[in-house]
């Protein structure tokens, strides 16, 4: 990351907002829209706060240069909820090649603890080590990361993952002294992870039209019923929906509660898309065992609002399984597969780390799916 030099890859597959920030970055000219704090990766460009700047972040998306080998982590008291999400953070490419370099810990200035660096530290040694290692630094402070997390009990690795990544991104503004929106969708993890949502509601009653864009870190979509495989799921997810009896729209033009149509779709898709299949209903305990069908490469263009982003094409890198006999998700086992930069697919059952073909990966009950574009 010294060098200025441009990556020798193709960038195209980055999501469309970011292409042409650094587009229009580059060709930026102004010798006082520019400034960068020493040490650090954040800037002001045109006035506005940057957490990180775009190109950074287009290296480290394209690097392969940083390889992670697998290595196990040790169950410190019903943590594999917790060590099923690590592992699938510590095998996100943007994520890896950061932390590999350990680019956080060099400007950190919190003096207590730290959730970024106690990751950074816990990746750097799993590329030194052949032996499982101890994520008890992350663990014993889980109600650090989210005040209903406890110690030693099971948690929902989905909520687990929300608050590491939500706990991660204010660590980061705080460092950053920056504040906003562009701010957020702009450090490490709104970059890979951060993209947005539309919502189109119609009153059924006046034809009075709302339009609503909303931030997402990641998408759960429903699996019950018919739903067989997550083309449908994501279908499910986007096709419209009559709101009526107690979701009745308060339409702003009839001043009052009417039935009507609402429709999501995804406006921008991100770089990291984290999909979480809903087997655990809210109020319902009953887990919904059944094999969803997922592929390798995933396009998402025909669950977009636009055609305007080309390449909204994926490859799967990592999953989380959950297994148990009480069915629900604060018992049972979590376990993951993960992909290194060599294509290679690895089974993360806590300490245990073993070879798997990607036929394996397919064939699971997979509860939470990531893929990179």
């Amino acid at each position: 990351l010294a060098s200025e030099a441009e990556p020798k890859s193709n960038n195209k597959g980055l999501k469309t907002s970011l292409q042409k920030f650094v587009e229009n970055f580059r060709t930026s000219k102004q010798p006082n829209s520019f400034s960068l704090d020493a040490g650090k990766e954040s800037a002001v460009i045109h006035g506005e706060q940057v957490a990180m700047l775009p190109q950074m972040f287009v290296q480290l998306y394209s690097s392969n240069t940083m390889e992670l080998r697998p290595f196990g982590l040790l169950n410190c008291g019903n943590s594999c909820y917790a060590n099923a999400v690590l592992q699938c953070l510590a095998f996100t490419r943007p994520l890896t090649s950061y932390f590999l370099q350990g680019l956080h810990s060099r400007t950190c200035r919190k003096k207590d603890w730290c959730l970024i660096c106690e990751f950074e530290h816990l990746m750097q040694k799993g590329r030194e080590t052949n032996y499982p290692l101890s994520p008890v630094g992350i663990i014993s402070h889980v109600k650090r990361i989210g005040n209903h997390l406890i110690p030693g009990r099971q948690e929902d690795a989905h909520d687990f993952l929300r608050n590491v990544v939500e706990k991660m991104q204010s660590i980061w503004l705080e460092e950053s002294g920056f504040s906003g929106s562009l701010a957020e969708d702009s450090t490490l993890f709104g970059l890979s992870f951060g993209g947005y949502v539309r919502s189109k509601i119609k009153c059924l009653k006046c034809s009075g039209r709302s339009v609503q864009c909303d931030r997402l870190m990641d998408i759960a979509v429903e699996i019950s019923g018919d739903i067989d495989t997550l083309n449908e799921a994501l279908a499910q997810f986007t096709i419209s929906e009559t709101l009526g009896g107690d979701d009745k729209y308060k339409c702003s033009r009839c001043k009052s509660y009417e039935r009507a149509k609402k429709k999501l779709t995804v406006v921008e898709a991100p770089n990291i898309l984290t999909l979480v299949l809903k087997r655990f209903q809210s109020g319902n305990s009953e887990k919904l065992k059944k094999f969803v069908r997922f592929h390798e490469i995933l396009d998402l263009a025909p669950y977009m609002s636009s055609l305007s982003d080309e390449f909204p094409i994926y490859d799967l890198y990592a999953t989380v399984v959950h297994s148990n006999m009480m069915n629900d998700s604060y018992s049972g086992h979590y376990i993951s597969y993960v992909k290194n930069v060599k294509g290679e697919w690895f089974r993360m059952d806590d300490s245990r780390v073993s070879r798997v073909d990607v036929e394996t990966v397919l064939s699971t009950e997979a509860y939470m799916l990531f893929y990179a574009r």
